[in-house]
């Protein structure tokens, strides 16, 4: 193996590289049109990621599961510690941690806040005495209900949106709130947090006197929450079909937290939920609002031309005013099928595509959707879409979404359903407003939900093009079960790069966290895990060659590699040992030289106390 001695000069410039890249991850799948790209991605390529040179880094520790995509903002002002690149992550203990995003050997967050209220606590899925979470039958929650859904990130305000759930504990009374926290440190804004309360005329499940009221025990807010045109966009669906529930739509002015809007999708009917398995709301440039239900009244009851039920359905919302008004949708023709079969149409985002005035989606019944987002298609006896794509057979399940690369020989769409179904790539024929099956990938997801994806890509740069992808590897993948992440050349689907079982030792990401999309900014991936913790990935050894440092500033560290178990310095230092991992293994104060006899062969790392590193290798 051939070694090169640098200067940790060279070591922080290429830290700093990190920092001036700038790339922010502020909402799920990365922008409102979801389409789950960071294009801004110059480190991470075809010949970058492989097992010699890519894996994981550290794991960032959490007190609870992370069902929220980890979200990333550049160049974060944190009190004490400067301008950072920094990691956001939110958990099902309502707990909120703001990270290092760049840096493994900072092993504590710069901040971390739970947000469960004075004499609250947050909602056990297991305990059904005071749950109730569908009679001891539900096991998509395994622990605690409180931050499910991604929050969204507003950086001309450093502010983060969450919403937490809660149980009060002498009433029993449950709660949402929606919070605005400080990305700097983590407290709360001005008028933040404020409780989840609407009403909305309907004589559907629940209703009372013509009025249905928003049900904080019943309602299960999965979908990741949308910023536009200054208003905070969230919604609701149901925890397995429990009634009563119903598709809400609320927005809340960003900077006030003031309600502006309500929309519910079966006013006069039952269920509805807009869940995307934890996909967000998309918007265009206008303020639209587009997604899409699950199983429920697809119409008025009593009238098959004049609909106000929205069930298994997709929809274009316009902002007017307070309302929120129906300006397009598309429900399938068979939707009583769909919906007395559980098979959702609404499991996946309505992606917009950029530079046209098409959306794609798919849900349970193994079709995907091309539409125009104008003129959706309606209810008919026959589907009125631009175009219908059989993916597989009847119950060949979309979770979660596409994505979308507009590479220099095509543009494509990318998803990967569930159960013994591939990886698949389909080019956009602009021409003929159609998708063209291209490509698929060399394996087959053997279990539910498929993958869960996104992309990086330098621009339209051939080569660059990567597909990461989320996937359970055992049955169910509902539950704590192991997982693995992939990572696939977007131009070849059947080259796989990478994938974290390669080397599992180093790189496995433990409890696969379901339906949660990777994040990818400034040369690293993370990856949400159901272990307590999200996994940071990325390039050990830049341009494929060992860095070996031996000195810190004006410090000599020697030997290095070291052969033995003492560790000499040229002058007293005070500094912490971690390992490969970022953990910390021990902190001495004015010392000269350390035994480190006692650990195993391998790479550490020295920081000092005044902030710079060294690398250590132990042969023996």
């Amino acid at each position: 193996m051939r070694k090169i001695v640098i200067s940790f000069v060279l070591f922080f410039l290429l830290s700093a590289n990190l920092l001036t890249a700038q790339v922010s991850v502020l909402t799920q799948h990365n922008d409102n049109a979801r389409t789950g790209a960071n294009l801004q991605e110059t480190r991470l390529d075809i010949t970058t990621v492989d097992t010699s040179h890519f894996g994981k880094l550290c794991s960032r520790n959490v007190d609870d599961q992370v069902y929220a995509q980890p979200l990333v903002v550049s160049g974060v002002d944190i009190p004490g510690y400067g301008v950072r690149n920094v990691l956001y992550i939110a958990t099902v203990n309502n707990s909120v941690y703001a990270y290092d995003a760049d840096d493994r050997l900072i092993v504590n967050p710069f901040w971390n806040v739970n947000l469960t209220p004075a004499g609250s606590r947050v909602i056990r899925a297991l305990d059904y005495s005071q749950a109730g979470v569908c009679g001891g039958a539900y096991t998509d929650f395994t622990m605690n209900i409180g931050i499910v859904s991604t929050p969204v990130i507003d950086t001309t305000t450093n502010t983060i949106y969450v919403l937490t759930k809660n149980i009060v504990t002498l009433t029993g009374e449950y709660e949402q709130w929606l919070h605005a926290l400080d990305i700097r440190d983590g407290s709360e804004k001005p008028m933040s947090p404020v409780l989840i309360e609407a009403t909305f005329e309907g004589t559907g499940d629940g209703s009372i006197n013509g009025t249905i009221s928003f049900n904080a025990q019943h309602e299960n807010q999965r979908c990741a929450l949308l910023l536009s045109q200054s208003v905070i966009y969230i919604t609701w669906a149901g925890y397995c079909d429990w009634p009563p529930y119903h598709g809400w739509v609320l927005g809340y002015d960003s900077q006030t937290l003031q309600r502006v809007h309500a929309w519910m999708n079966t006013p006069n009917g039952i269920d509805g939920g807009n869940w995307m398995c934890g996909a967000g709301i998309s918007a265009d440039e206008n303020g639209n609002l587009y997604l899409s239900s699950g199983n429920g009244t697809s119409r008025e009851l009593s009238d098959s031309i004049n609909f106000n039920n929205y069930g298994e359905s997709i929809v274009k919302l316009t902002p007017v005013d307070t309302a929120l008004n129906v300006s397009s949708f598309f429900t399938p023709f068979n939707h009583d099928f769909l919906s007395s079969s559980d098979l959702d149409l609404g499991t996946a985002s309505v992606m917009l595509i950029p530079n046209t005035n098409w959306a794609v989606t798919a849900g349970k019944e193994g079709i995907l959707y091309l539409l125009d987002r104008d003129t959706m298609g309606g209810l008919d006896t026959i589907d009125h879409v631009m175009q219908k794509i059989m993916i597989g057979s009847l119950g060949t399940e979309t979770h979660g979404g596409t994505v979308y690369w507009h590479s220099d020989s095509a543009d494509y769409i990318y998803l990967w359903p569930a159960q013994e179904y591939y990886l698949l790539g389909y080019k956009i024929d602009y021409q003929n407003a159609r998708l063209d099956s291209t490509m698929r990938s060399s394996m087959v997801d053997e279990f539910k939900p498929g993958g869960i994806l996104s992309l990086s890509a330098n621009g339209s740069t051939l080569g660059s093009g990567i597909v990461w992808a989320n996937v359970p590897l055992e049955w169910p993948g509902n539950a704590n079960r192991p997982g693995i992440l992939r990572a696939f050349d977007a131009s070849d689907l059947s080259h796989e790069l990478w994938n974290s079982q390669m080397n599992t030792g180093r790189d496995s990401i433990n409890n696969y966290a379901k339906f949660v999309a990777p994040t990818i900014a400034n040369g690293r991936v993370y990856m949400a895990t159901f272990s307590g913790s999200v996994n940071m990935y990325g390039i050990f050894n830049p341009d494929g060659v060992e860095e070996v440092s031996n000195q810190l500033p004006s410090i000599q560290v020697y030997p290095n590699p070291l052969t033995n178990g003492l560790l000499h310095f040229s002058k007293p230092i005070s500094f912490y040992l971690y390992d490969e991992v970022g953990q910390e293994l021990l902190c001495r104060k004015k010392t000269k030289e350390v035994d480190v006899s006692a650990f195993e062969k391998g790479i550490y790392f020295i920081r000092s106390d005044e902030g710079v590193s060294a690398k250590i290798i132990k042969l023996n």
